[in-house]
């Protein structure tokens, strides 16, 4: 894992490969908080994850999609589907409070 220092360099020189990565791996266990500017300008905020035990069954046939530097695929657990988000356009990225 990356430390804070070298995200943030990261991000600040363009190089979001490192900071992707970081976000894959800690959507790999428990649910997401991430807030972004969409493509179209717009402000979004999105629970998400890639924790297994959230994600639905894949169907049979289904392609995979081809994944980019820039892009990350996550599944949103609030629109109950695949979506994906530019890594440079976070604004913000945090676990989801646990409410239990």
């Amino acid at each position: 894992m990356s430390s804070i220092a070298q995200i943030l360099l990261d991000k600040w020189n363009g190089n979001h490969t490192g900071l992707r990565e970081d976000y894959r791996e800690k959507l790999q266990h428990g649910s997401w908080i991430v807030e972004f500017t969409k493509v179209d300008g717009t402000p979004a905020t999105m629970e998400c994850t890639l924790d297994p035990k959230y994600l639905p069954a894949k169907k049979e046939g289904q392609l995979e999609r081809t994944e980019t530097e820039d892009l990350l695929q996550v599944y949103s657990l609030d629109r109950s589907g695949w979506r994906s988000f530019k890594v440079a356009n976070v604004k913000s990225f945090y676990k989801k409070p646990d409410l239990s």
